[in-house]
């Protein structure tokens, strides 16, 4: 690696919550720790969840430009913001749509979507139940209700699947779902969403929770969520209601954010983000807001 290669350092904040004598401190590959000192050509502020695949995001779209040098920090949203509007940052990726005060602090900047992030709602396909209510899903999922008879399906109980923490899939489930609400411990998370299929798919009791995975196993039924097919048109068009959309924000006249932001939305991002259980945003899906 040279001078011209993409440098990608994680700046991950590390909770000090229950360690004594804990600090926060920068991490990331040995590779790249290397290079930290390296003045970036554009730094991005992250708080759009799992940094990996942030990082996988932003090294596909950097290779348009093998020049520049790009470091992703992984932030707090608030945080993330801040070094945004104070010139820190010279894009700021976001995992959901701001908030009226956070659009205030971002007036003038330029929004780009550029993925959207579905929590899909997954049975074995075998199961008789083809839709769902959002206020069912909250009371399975925070462990108030545990087996299938209020949903009229059996009297067995519900055996509950999901992505990891911050993992696509999870994103809609906690802003739109649980609100708040914690998540009943007893669900068995893994990594990927084509895992969370896999289980599904051999569990005649299983209910499961994940990003996008195409195509779907024929052994898997995608549920109804209020009534909405979670297919991608209804998806992108925001008749599915458990969607997330992501954003890349950058200030007018900042050409190298602009480049940036706008190679988010092209098929060689998108094949990542498709990979990864998103659905990307093109130029011709999606539009600048």
């Amino acid at each position: 690696m040279n001078l011209h290669a993409v440098i990608l350092t994680a700046l991950t904040v590390i909770c000090a919550a229950g360690l004594n004598g804990a600090e926060n401190k920068p991490s990331g590959t040995k590779l790249l720790d290397a290079y930290n000192k390296i003045e970036a050509g554009l730094v991005i502020a992250n708080a759009a969840g799992e940094s990996e695949l942030i990082q996988q995001i932003a090294m596909t779209a950097a290779k348009s430009d093998p020049k520049l040098v790009v470091t992703v920090e992984k932030l707090s949203r608030e945080d993330a913001i801040k070094n945004f509007t104070s010139g820190k940052a010279g894009l700021l990726l976001l995992r959901r749509e701001p908030s009226a005060q956070e659009k205030q602090a971002l007036s003038g900047a330029v929004m780009v979507t550029y993925a959207a992030e579905p929590t899909l709602i997954v049975v074995n396909s075998v199961n008789d139940l083809s839709e769902v209510k959002t206020e069912m899903l909250k009371k399975i999922f925070s462990g108030e209700v545990a087996s299938w008879k209020p949903l009229g399906v059996s009297d067995y109980m519900i055996h509950l699947f999901g992505t990891e923490k911050n993992s696509p899939g999870t994103g809609p489930l906690n802003d739109k779902i649980l609100n708040g609400v914690k998540l009943t411990s007893k669900i068995f998370s893994v990594s990927s969403s084509p895992e969370v299929m896999q289980l599904v798919s051999t569990n005649n009791y299983a209910l499961g929770f994940c990003g996008l995975v195409d195509p779907v196993p024929e052994t898997v039924k995608l549920l109804k969520v209020d009534g909405v097919e979670p297919s991608e048109k209804n998806i992108l068009t925001g008749k599915y209601s458990l969607v997330n959309t992501y954003y890349a924000c950058y200030k007018s006249g900042n050409e190298v954010a602009r480049s940036f932001a706008e190679t988010l939305r092209s098929p060689a991002v998108g094949a990542v983000l498709k990979s990864s259980g998103l659905i990307p945003i093109t130029e011709k899906k999606g539009n600048q807001k």
